[in-house]
C-alpha cells in the first residue's frame, strides 16, 4: 500500500469521527444537559450530610519499654503490624458495644490509619452537626478505654500467673535439703520470677499514661460534605459528555440514513457523488415550488445549481449524454425541484433544453413552470394534439421547452413502455441540447427501469439524512439489473456544517448591495440570466467546457423557432426522427 494511503487512513478515520461528532452534536448536547440537570436536582433534594473526624496517637511499644531503657531504643521493626492490630481492634465488637452503650444507638464511623504517622482517624457522618461530633468522640474514647483496658487484663493474667509460679518454686525450695544444689537453684528461680512479678506490677500500673491518647476531638462542622451541587455538577457534566458521545456513536451505528459523501457512495457501488444541494428553509413546505436561480440567483443553493450543471458538462466530454433521467429511491427526495433548477440553468448557459415529465403516477414538475396539466406527454401519445403542441413555453427563458405529463391514466407502466415513447424521446433530442425527464422514483414502481432504456444517462436523488443506505442500495440494484446508463448520485437536502462538504464559497455571498437590491425590484434576475448568457457565449469561443450543438444565447427580445416547431408546421402531426436507436 502507499505510504500516503497509510498516512491518510488515520486522519480520515478521525475526520469521520469529527463529523460523526458534529452531526450527532444535539444528541451529546442534551444528554449532557439531562445528566447535569439530575446531579443537580439530587444535589437539590438530598438530605445534607455532615461529617466530623477526631485523632486517635496509638504507642507502638509496650507499657513496660519504660522499665527497660534499652529495649525503648531498638527500633520498631513491627510498627506497621501493630498499627494494623490496632485498627482491627478499633473496628472490632467491644469498641462498638462499648460506644454504641454511651450513645444509645447503633452507629458505625470510618475508621483509618495514618500512612505517615501512628494515628487512627475516626470519622463519623450524619445529618446532624452535633450528632457526627459527638459520635467520633464517643468511638474515639471507647477505643481508648478498650484497649487500656484490653492491655491491664492482659497484664494481670501475666502477673496471676508469675505468682502461681512463685509459690510452687517456693513450695519445692523448702521440701528440698538445705543448702543441697536444687535448693539453691529454686531459690535463683523464686528471686528471678519475683523480679519480673515487680516490673509486670509497675507496667500495669504504667498502661494508663502511656496507653493511647486523643490527639484532636471532633468539632461541630459548619457545613456538609454532601451534596456539593457545584461538584456534582461538573462530575454530571464530564459523566454526560461521555455518555452522549457515546450515545452519538451508537445512534450513528445504528442509524441507516444517509449521513455523508462516503455513505453515499458506498451504497451506490463506488459511483461518484455528481452534486450537492443545500438544504433551504424555506423550502420545507412540500406543496409549494421553487425555481431557485429566477426567486435568488446569489444564493447558495443557486449556485449548487451551477455546479451540478458544470458536472452534468463533463459528463458529456467522452461521449455526448442529450438525454439524462433523474430518479430518486422513493418520494419526497426532490426529484422534480432538481429536474426544473437543473434545466433552467442549462438553459441560462446557452443550451436548448426540454424538461419531459414521464411521472404519470404523481406529477409535479408542470408546476414549475405553468399552472396546468391538462396538456402533455400522455395527450401526445393518445393522438390528441401533435409534440410541437404540448411543449409548454417559459417565459423569459426562450431556450427552455416543458412537456408536461399530461392527464394521468390508469396504467402508467403500459404507457411508459410503449415504442411510441421513445418515438418522442428520440424526436426531443433532435430538436434539444438536452432532454431532462422527469421520472418516478425506482423502489414504489417499475416506471423508471422501463425508462432507463431511452436515456443516455441516469442521476439518481439522495435527500441526506431521509434516504436510508438500504433503499438507496436497492436503487441501484435493481437500475444495475437493468444495465441503466448510471451518473452518480445527487444530494440533495444537505445541512449547511454538516461534514458533507458540498462547496467552498457557500455562506460568503457575491453580491453588494446594489445586486440585493436589483433583486428586490425584479432587475437582478434579468442580470443575473443575461451573465449565464455570456458564459454561454464563452463556451461556444472555446473558453469553457463544450455541451452537444452548444449554440449563441438569444436576445429576449429575438424571435426564434425550435427545430421541432419547424419539423411540426413542416410534416403536420407525425413524429420522424433520424436519431439512432438506443
Amino acid at each position: 500500500m502507499p505510504v500516503e494511503e497509510l498516512q491518510g487512513e488515520p486522519q480520515a478515520d478521525l475526520r469521520a469521527y469529527l463529523q460523526t461528532l458534529q452531526r450527532r452534536r444535539t444528541v451529546i448536547i442534551l444528554t449532557a444537559l439531562v445528566v447535569v440537570a439530575l446531579a443537580l436536582a439530587y444535589s437539590l433534594l438530598a438530605s445534607p450530610v455532615y461529617s466530623s473526624s477526631a485523632d486517635v496517637l496509638v504507642p507502638m511499644q509496650p507499657a513496660s519499654a519504660a522499665l527497660n531503657p534499652t529495649a525503648s531504643q531498638a527500633p520498631a521493626l513491627d510498627a506497621q503490624r501493630t498499627l494494623a492490630d490496632d485498627l482491627q481492634f478499633a473496628q472490632g465488637d467491644a469498641v462498638k458495644r462499648a460506644a454504641n452503650k454511651v450513645l444509645g444507638f447503633s452507629a458505625t464511623p470510618t475508621i483509618s490509619s495514618s500512612a505517615t504517622a501512628d494515628v487512627l482517624t475516626f470519622t463519623a457522618k450524619s445529618g446532624h452537626k452535633a450528632e457526627a461530633a459527638r459520635i467520633a468522640n464517643v468511638y474515639a474514647q471507647a477505643y481508648i478505654d478498650q484497649q487500656r483496658l484490653s492491655q491491664v487484663d492482659a497484664y494481670t493474667q501475666q502477673v496471676t500467673a508469675l505468682q502461681s509460679s512463685i509459690s510452687d518454686l517456693q513450695a519445692k525450695a523448702a521440701a528440698a535439703p538445705a543448702g543441697s544444689p536444687e535448693a539453691s537453684a529454686l531459690q535463683q528461680s523464686v528471686v528471678s520470677l519475683t523480679q519480673s512479678l515487680q516490673q509486670l506490677q509497675a507496667a500495669k500500673q504504667l498502661v494508663a499514661p502511656s496507653g493511647a491518647t486523643a490527639v484532636t476531638d471532633a468539632v461541630v462542622p459548619t457545613s456538609p460534605v454532601s451534596p456539593k451541587p457545584l461538584r456534582n455538577g461538573l462530575i454530571g457534566l464530564v459523566v454526560g459528555l461521555l455518555f452522549g458521545v457515546g450515545l452519538a456513536f451508537l445512534a450513528e451505528r445504528l442509524d441507516d440514513r444517509i449521513n455523508s459523501r462516503e455513505d453515499a457512495e458506498l451504497s451506490s457501488g463506488g459511483l461518484p457523488i455528481i452534486g450537492m444541494v443545500p438544504m433551504v428553509d424555506s423550502w420545507k413546505n412540500p406543496g409549494e415550488t421553487h425555481l431557485a436561480l429566477v426567486e435568488d440567483p446569489d444564493s447558495q443553493v443557486s449556485e449548487a445549481y451551477r455546479t451540478l450543471r458544470t458536472a452534468v458538462q463533463f459528463l458529456s466530454i467522452d461521449e455526448p449524454k442529450q438525454v439524462i433521467a433523474v430518479t430518486s429511491s422513493t418520494p419526497g427526495e426532490g426529484k422534480s425541484t432538481t429536474v426544473a433548477n437543473l434545466a433552467v440553468s442549462l438553459a441560462r448557459a446557452g443550451h436548448r433544453v426540454i424538461v419531459m415529465s414521464c411521472d404519470l403516477r404523481r406529477p409535479r414538475l408542470h408546476a414549475f413552470f405553468a399552472d396546468s396539466n391538462d396538456i402533455g406527454l400522455t395527450s401526445v401519445l393518445l393522438g390528441e394534439v401533435p409534440l410541437a403542441s404540448a411543449l409548454l413555453e417559459v417565459p423569459d427563458e426562450p431556450w427552455l421547452r416543458v412537456l408536461a405529463s399530461g392527464p394521468i391514466p390508469p396504467n402508467p407502466a403500459e404507457i411508459l413502455s410503449l415504442d411510441r415513447v421513445r418515438e418522442v424521446v428520440d424526436t426531443l433530442a433532435e430538436a434539444a441540447d438536452m432532454v431532462l425527464i422527469d421520472c418516478p422514483p425506482v423502489l414504489p414502481v417499475t416506471d423508471a427501469l422501463l425508462l432507463s432504456r431511452l436515456v443516455d444517462g441516469m442521476l439518481v436523488l439522495a435527500s441526506a439524512r431521509t434516504t436510508t443506505k438500504r433503499d438507496l442500495s436497492r436503487t441501484y440494484e435493481l437500475l444495475q439489473q437493468v444495465q441503466a446508463p448510471l451518473l452518480g448520485t445527487v444530494l440533495t437536502r444537505v445541512p449547511a456544517g454538516s461534514g458533507y462538504e458540498y462547496g467552498y464559497g457557500y455562506g460568503y455571498g457575491y453580491s453588494n448591495d446594489e445586486d440585493r437590491a436589483r433583486r428586490k425590484d425584479g432587475r437582478g434576475v434579468e442580470r443575473t440570466r443575461l451573465a449565464d448568457a455570456a458564459v454561454a457565449a464563452e463556451a461556444t469561443q472555446g473558453r469553457g467546457t463544450p455541451m452537444p450543438r452548444q449554440r449563441r444565447h438569444p436576445r429576449v427580445d429575438e424571435g426564434y423557432n425550435w427545430p421541432l416547431e419547424e419539423q411540426q408546421s413542416a410534416n403536420g402531426d407525425h413524429i420522424e426522427t433520424s436519431r439512432e436507436p438506443r
